[in-house]
Formats: structure tokens, C-alpha cells, sequence
């Protein structure tokens, strides 16, 4: 364990190689709670949204994501992101947690007046499962739909009789899936518990922020 952008982060459980190995042939949880979230509520072009961003997400259909920067002034990067679009002028911005500050009071600046945006990052969790087993696992949770998720797509689901996101995306380069969902911390503990109970028989483990390193790495994935 070690402190990361103001949480304690699992850096391994049991050793970064396992970790790795295990990821790209089975499944694997990691505990990403610590990543950012905002909410938007704006139209992207008379908001000024889409000059902030490297991505195109005028185009971008409803239940899609899409990776990229956000800009300073000069053009420099301040963050690596995604943007998922919830409907016409609703998308939530996962951000990096040692920049969520920064990147708040950059967008914050930037938007005009008529758009609506709020930090959400601490009332929302957020765990990933990938891994060629990953669907296998989650099926077990979810209901079909989630097989017809086309990468980088999304879609709500129930889970403990509340909305939760999962968007077919990650960092690892595998089948896999990110799951965000609001509660408070036993909610997180209880989807936790329940992904390894759906993944027991497939040996699903938890992995820590060094093998996802070296995952991401290992695929040619920016780390900002």
C-alpha cells in the first residue's frame, strides 16, 4: 500500500507479474475509486466545451466515450480523459485524481456561464474488471445487454436497486469493463464482495496500480 493522489492505492497483492499475467488470461478487479468524475450539463459548442478538448464529442452519438486531452491555453496538455455522452447536453469527465482540482477550476474558467458543472468524484465509485474472462463474470451481475456493449460504449444498469454506468473501456488492452456507481463506501465494499463471489470459479483476483502500469504500457496507452 502507498498513498496516490491523496488515497492509499494497492501498488501489488501478489506480485506485479502475477498480477499482469493473471489479467491478460483471465479476470481481475482493480479498485480505481480514486479516479475523478464530473458532471456536465451544457451544449458542447456554445458552451465553449469542445475548444477544451482534443477529441471531437460534437459527433459523438449518445451511450458512446471518447479518450483525449484536456487543453491549456497554448495547446499543452493538462490531462488525459474520457468523455462519455449522456444525452444531448449531459456527460460526465473522468479525470485523473492527482488532477481533479486542477482540472475543475480549468473547465470551471474556460465554460461560460450557461453551462452547469459539478464534481461528483466523492460520491462516486468506481471499480474495473478486465480480462478475457471479464463478461463472463459480469453476466453473472448484469443482465444480456451487456454483451451487445461495443467498445467504448456505454449504458446504465441496476445494481443494489440503484443506476450504475458500465462502459465497455480500459487501460489494459483486454475485454473488460469500467463500473461507476454512487453510494456511499459499503456500496463499493458490497459490488466488491459480489464480483469475486460471481468469479470464483474463474479465479477472478484483485490487482493493484503496478501491474496496471504495465499493462497500459505494454499496450502503447498514454500515461499522463
Amino acid at each position: 500500500m502507498a498513498p496516490f493522489g491523496g488515497w492509499i492505492m494497492p501498488i501489488q497483492y501478489e506480485g506485479i507479474l502475477a498480477e499482469h499475467a493473471h489479467t491478460r488470461t483471465q479476470a481481475a478487479v482493480f479498485d480505481i475509486c480514486h479516479m475523478g468524475e464530473f458532471m456536465l450539463q451544457a451544449d458542447p459548442v456554445s458552451s465553449g466545451f469542445d475548444r477544451l478538448l482534443t477529441q471531437n464529442i460534437v459527433s459523438m452519438p449518445f451511450g458512446c466515450c471518447r479518450y483525449g486531452f484536456l487543453l491549456n491555453d497554448q495547446g499543452g496538455i493538462l490531462d488525459d480523459l474520457i468523455v462519455y455522452r449522456i444525452n444531448q447536453v449531459s456527460w460526465m469527465i473522468v479525470v485523473n485524481a492527482a488532477t481533479i482540482a486542477a482540472d475543475f477550476k480549468h473547465l470551471k474558467e474556460n465554460l461560460l456561464p450557461q453551462a452547469s458543472l459539478e464534481d461528483v468524484s466523492s460520491r462516486m465509485a468506481k471499480l474495473d474488471v478486465q480480462g478475457p474472462l471479464a463478461q463472463v463474470v459480469l453476466k453473472n451481475i448484469f443482465d444480456e445487454k451487456l454483451a451487445g456493449l461495443k467498445y467504448y460504449n456505454f449504458a446504465e444498469f441496476k445494481l443494489f436497486d440503484q443506476s450504475c454506468i458500465v462502459s465497455r473501456t480500459g487501460y489494459t488492452g483486454e475485454l473488460g469493463y469500467e463500473l461507476y456507481f454512487t453510494g456511499d463506501a459499503k456500496t463499493a465494499e458490497h459490488l466488491w464482495n459480489k464480483l469475486f463471489d460471481a468469479g470464483k470459479e474463474y479465479e477472478i483476483l484483485p490487482v493493484g496500480l503496478a501491474a496496471r502500469d504495465s499493462l497500459r504500457l505494454e499496450m502503447g496507452f498514454c500515461l499522463y
